[in-house]
């Protein structure tokens, strides 16, 4: 079985979105579902659907005054990501702040800080995303519970780093 909207989606994985798109929408306090969903949306390339699964997670942590990190890596991962690729920096910045006041650390959001300081340029900046891609690099033997981006703790931020 292949998905129409993503012809070569293996039958799994099809499997996989279409319970969790059931999950999402079955109770409105499940925080980890919609987070799951964005994260899988987003690697399929639909980022319009990941972005706005990624704020319905999100929104639904706000309201029920809870964040696990499981549910809110993905979901914060997903929104700055996509903020960031829309050439919105500052925007993507504020999802990593928002999350970290949450008490959320992790090596995507050092990636993503550490690449939208870059673009934001200025001398300041620039030594901010340093020390953050920095970060990474130096986690890059430690386990974390939450899927990495690739490269997060090593080629990327490398790369970034220049």
């Amino acid at each position: 079985m292949t998905d129409s909207a993503h012809p070569g989606l293996d039958a799994e994985a099809v499997a996989r979105r279409a319970a969790l798109i059931r999950a999402a929408a079955a109770d409105p306090g499940d925080v980890l579902s919609p987070a799951l969903l964005a994260w899988e949306l987003m690697k399929l390339g639909d980022r319009v659907a990941a972005r706005d699964e990624a704020t319905r997670a999100l929104e639904r942590m706000r309201r029920a005054r809870r964040w696990p990190p499981e549910a809110l890596t993905p979901a914060t991962t997903v929104r700055a990501l996509l903020v960031l690729q829309d050439d919105d920096p500052r925007g993507a910045l504020r999802t990593v702040n928002d999350a970290r006041e949450l008490g959320l650390d992790h090596p995507n959001l050092d990636l993503i800080e550490g690449t939208a300081l870059k673009r934001l340029g200025g001398e300041r900046n620039l030594e901010a995303a340093r020390a953050a891609l920095q970060r990474n690099l130096d986690r890059r033997h430690v386990r974390v519970e939450a899927e990495l981006m690739p490269g997060a703790t090593s080629w990327a931020s490398c790369t970034v780093l220049g």
